[in-house]
């Protein structure tokens, strides 16, 4: 993956905020059944947003799936930092944490 797309979706089209919270959802809880609970969502709409997810970035699996549920793979993983940032930023946004300092 080049430097300066990573992170960037092939199709160059805009991500929705649901889309990063489903990737960190299901990074984080490592199976789709966990992760729709957290996010109140069934196991089918998590299988269907990461698909669209994975699409977006060129049909690039985000996750290796294993027989006891998902784990980040190393195109996912260099995502991890971009998604955590904007999920700060959402919090700061909507009130749910406090925004950094500036210094």
């Amino acid at each position: 993956m080049d430097p300066k797309t990573r992170g960037v979706p092939a199709n160059g089209a805009a991500m929705d905020w649901d889309d990063v919270r489903v990737f960190l959802a299901i990074a984080r809880h490592g199976c789709l059944r966990a992760a729709g609970q957290a996010l109140w969502q069934s196991q089918p709409t998590m299988a269907r947003r990461l698909e669209g997810l994975e699409a977006m970035f060129g049909g690039t699996p985000l996750f290796d799936r294993l027989p006891e549920g998902t784990r980040l793979n190393a195109v996912g993983e260099g995502l991890i930092p971009a998604a955590e940032g904007v999920e700060q930023a959402m919090l700061a946004w909507s009130g749910g944490a406090r925004p950094p300092r500036r210094p």
